[in-house]
């Protein structure tokens, strides 16, 4: 699986043990309200959702950014697949990435 479509896929359950797509959205600053609706959508992905959000109203975050978000959640498994993978550039990299599959 490419790397994005591995994170998309890890963030998006629910677990009690494991950080999850809404525990980075709070890391990264997103206000409850906005986080909310993407949960609320159940037909949508809502990590899917998130990356959207950061995408157009974060361009600026690199996935530099998201690795030490990744890695202050505790989800150095994931962290660890960007890393391996030398991916560069800014969060809209990766949700482009993921429309393209």
């Amino acid at each position: 699986l490419f790397p994005y479509t591995t994170l998309f896929r890890s963030l998006d359950g629910r677990s009690l043990v494991l950080s999850n797509w809404y525990t980075l959205a709070i890391k990264l600053g997103v206000q409850r309200i906005t986080w909310w609706t993407f949960e609320r959508r159940s037909t949508e992905n809502p990590t899917g959702k998130l990356f959207q959000y950061l995408a157009t109203s974060c361009p600026q975050l690199t996935l530099n950014s998201l690795k030490e978000a990744l890695d202050s959640i505790e989800r150095r498994d994931l962290m660890n697949i960007l890393k391996n993978k030398k991916l560069g550039g800014n969060i809209s990299t990766l949700h482009i990435a993921n429309n393209a599959t």
